[in-house]
């Protein structure tokens, strides 16, 4: 009796645990992290899980790593992923009474899945522009700079494109979702070992995975099936295909050999060549440009080989010398001069350097160097967006940006020319409760020292004086939060600048200024009153919210300072800002102004496929009987498409910055919308074949004479002229 009576229990009992564990509530369990402070998880409504655990089950919700991998295990089917490092995997839905589909999307990075192979299993992986329908396969993803690559390395993939093309993968073979050629590729045993490597699993066994009994993970048939969003072609429930192993066998057949498959890839990532027509200073010339790169996640290095011409091709004489230097003479045209000719060959090395960029602002180090569109230090209240490629071709600089962050401190410096430095940026930040607390400290200093060099020879009393800027600041940084979805920075910037002048000058009203710093242009009497002169004040908010992101800073500042000093167009307006220097050293009247203002900015992601930002300032003066509203205003647009997003890989950007915008309709006569106070670019690109694309390039370039001068107006405004190049992009 009790021998029966104890069999029942047991049999009740096995047979509750089998029905506990096929009725479990499906999750997501975190099997395996090597380092807890390199992983962050996000609830469904994207705060941040402090107590992060071995064996933590979630339900829905985002899992970042950093430095660390993880493993994942969905319960109950079995089914196990491994997610690389600096990846971005989210949870979007498991199986309940709605759905019976185990969602996920991988928003960045590289993740390798061992789905279970049984009844009732369905699995849908999402990437930015693709859905992977999964069922009993062993593949990889990788969402990074541009691709969306499918690896397979067992089983059989459906994967489609949005526009109707559909590739059957087999086992080894591999295709990008983004790339011009979609092609079904063989992948050598090399890469699959080089992706599948890195992504072996730790705590996690693959052969562990729950299978069909009749097939193998090794050997399965089943198919799988990734497609493009928005496609006509969705197959969440893929089924078994039989002749797997022939269908393997001819699609591999019909591939392109992976050597030159990866041949051609290598080709178009590396190498290109610019033919075409290009204005300069007003003359036409033909054109011949190689441009190689080296293009890696970390590491991007473009070179700028360049042969522009007016007649001759071939006729060495007649190609163009920026700045007037003859950037292929490698100092043969120096004479005998060992340092002349040292100098040139260097100059000349340099120049053939597009832009070099190892790892990026905010890591723990990075470096900037060459033609550099937005250099900013901080906040952007003394430099922000400064452009030292803005006249490029016609004037030709290799920057520099370089900075560490090592979480209490971070420092960050800047120069406009390594070839010709002039203008210098320094930034030293300390955050003095880190990591408790992200409250940060900056300190800012920028030079320039030689803002008149541009200015003609009729201004050569200015010249002479050899005036220079010296700008500081002190800032206040505190990050309230910061994901892929929202974030939110509070912070407040207070500075100035103070004149220096090299030589001795007496100005307009018979006052002598000696060499050095300008004392009284820092504190002075205005209308009897001692005063802080030629300062400045913004503070106020930026951020993201989903795919909007924005800033909105009140700006306040007194005599020749503004926010922003040395901003996206301040090469041109540089030797203005030296003549008002000059002219107000006697002028105490003019530090009574204080002008005030809100500049507010709005970007927008509309799909992944155009994203579009605006921003205004206009700044008011405050008097006692009201407002003065003339002072000049800002105005920014700016229209990029994304090419991948966008039929035939077309690419269109657009850029105006203004500041003057409503004089453009108050004053007509005396501004025109292409002067030196507006920055103009657009660039229309449409390939017309796996190698080549037509590019037309529209824009403004400063105008200069026959010697190489800029010229200026009366009011010693550099004048621009518009520029197009129509060119054939290889």
């Amino acid at each position: 009796m009790y021998r029966i009576l104890f069999s029942l229990f047991l049999v009740l009992g096995l047979a509750s645990n089998i029905f506990a564990q096929s009725n479990a509530k499906p999750s997501v369990i975190l099997e395996y992290f090597d380092d807890e402070s390199q992983i962050v998880i996000l609830d469904i409504d994207g705060y941040q899980i402090q107590d992060i655990y071995l064996g933590m089950p979630l339900i829905a919700g985002k899992i970042q790593t950093k430095g660390t991998t993880a493993e994942l295990r969905i319960q109950p089917n079995g089914t196990i992923i491994k997610l690389a490092r600096n990846t971005q995997f989210q949870i979007n839905n498991l199986p309940n009474a709605n759905s019976q589909v185990n969602d996920f999307t991988v928003l960045a990075g590289k993740i390798r899945t061992v789905a279970a192979k049984a009844s009732g299993n369905s699995y849908r992986f999402n990437t930015p522009t693709a859905v992977c329908g999964v069922r009993g396969t062993d593949f990889g993803l990788e969402v990074l700079n541009g691709i969306e690559r499918l690896l397979v390395q067992s089983g059989v993939v459906e994967f489609a494109k949005k526009t109707g093309e559909t590739l059957r993968l087999g086992a080894g073979q591999g295709a990008d979702a983004r790339a011009q050629s979609f092609i079904a590729a063989a992948l050598t045993t090399q890469e699959l070992s080089d992706f599948f490597g890195p992504l072996s699993f730790n705590a996690l066994d693959p052969s562990q995975v729950p299978q069909d009994q009749t097939v193998t993970l090794a050997s399965t048939t089943t198919s799988t099936t990734i497609v493009a969003a928005n496609s006509n072609v969705v197959d969440t429930n893929p089924v078994d295909t039989s002749g797997g192993a022939e269908n393997e066998a001819k699609s591999s057949a019909s591939a392109p050999s992976a050597a030159d498959s990866e041949l051609l890839k290598a080709l178009k990532k590396a190498l290109g060549l610019e033919i075409g027509s290009i204005t300069i200073d007003g003359d036409t010339y033909g054109k011949l440009i190689v441009t190689p790169k080296i293009d890696t996640p970390d590491f991007k290095m473009g070179f700028y080989l360049p042969v522009i011409y007016q007649n001759d091709l071939f006729d060495i004489g007649n190609w163009y010398k920026p700045n007037g230097n003859n950037e292929w003479s490698f100092g043969t045209d120096q004479g005998e001069d060992v340092l002349l000719i040292i100098g040139d060959v260097l100059t000349d090395l340099v120049l053939k350097i597009k832009f070099l960029q190892l790892y990026e602002a905010g890591d723990p180090f990075f470096i900037g160097l060459g033609s550099l569109e937005a250099m900013t230090l901080g906040h952007g209240f003394l430099i922000g967006e400064y452009a030292n490629d803005l006249d490029f071709p016609s004037i030709r600089r290799v920057g520099l940006n370089i900075g560490f962050d090592v979480g209490g401190f971070a420092l960050e410096a800047l120069t406009n020319d390594l070839a010709r430095p002039e203008i210098f940026g320094l930034r030293m930040l300390v955050r003095p409760a880190h990591p408790d607390f992200n409250f940060g400290i900056g300190l800012s200093a920028a030079l320039d020292i030689n803002p008149a060099s541009s200015l003609p020879a009729i201004y050569q009393t200015q010249k002479d004086a050899q005036p220079m800027f010296f700008n500081y600041g002190v800032d206040f940084d505190l990050p309230v939060f910061k994901d892929d979805s929202f974030g939110l920075l509070i912070y407040a910037d207070v500075g100035g600048l103070i004149p220096i002048v090299a030589n001795r000058y007496t100005t307009t009203g018979g006052t002598i200024i000696e060499p050095g710093f300008v004392a009284s242009q820092v504190v002075g009497l205005v209308d009897g009153e001692l005063r802080w002169l030629n300062w400045g004040f913004a503070g106020g908010i930026k951020g993201k919210i989903l795919i909007l992101d924005y800033k909105l800073e009140f700006q306040t500042y007194n005599g020749n300072f503004i926010a922003n000093f040395y901003g996206n167009a301040y090469d041109r307006v540089r030797g203005q800002r030296a003549q008002d220097v000059l002219a107000s050293l006697d002028n105490t009247s003019f530090f009574a102004q204080q002008r005030s203002g809100i500049y507010g900015e709005l970007g927008v992601n509309l799909f992944d496929v155009v994203y579009l930002k605006g921003g205004y300032k206009w700044p008011w003066l405050m008097l006692p009987d009201g407002f003065d509203i003339s002072n000049p205003d800002e105005f920014l647009i700016e229209v990029n498409l994304n090419k991948e997003m966008i039929p035939y890989g077309i690419d269109v950007g657009l850029q105006i910055k203004r500041s003057y915008f409503k004089e453009l309709f108050i004053q007509p006569e005396k501004y025109m919308f292409l002067d030196a106070y507006t920055t103009f670019s657009g660039t229309v690109d449409v390939p017309l074949g796996d190698f080549f694309s037509i590019r037309a390039t529209v824009g403004t370039a400063l105008k200069k004479d026959s010697e190489g001068n800029i010229v200026v107006d009366t009011n010693g405004i550099p004048q621009v002229a518009p520029t197009f190049t129509l060119e054939t992009v290889f």
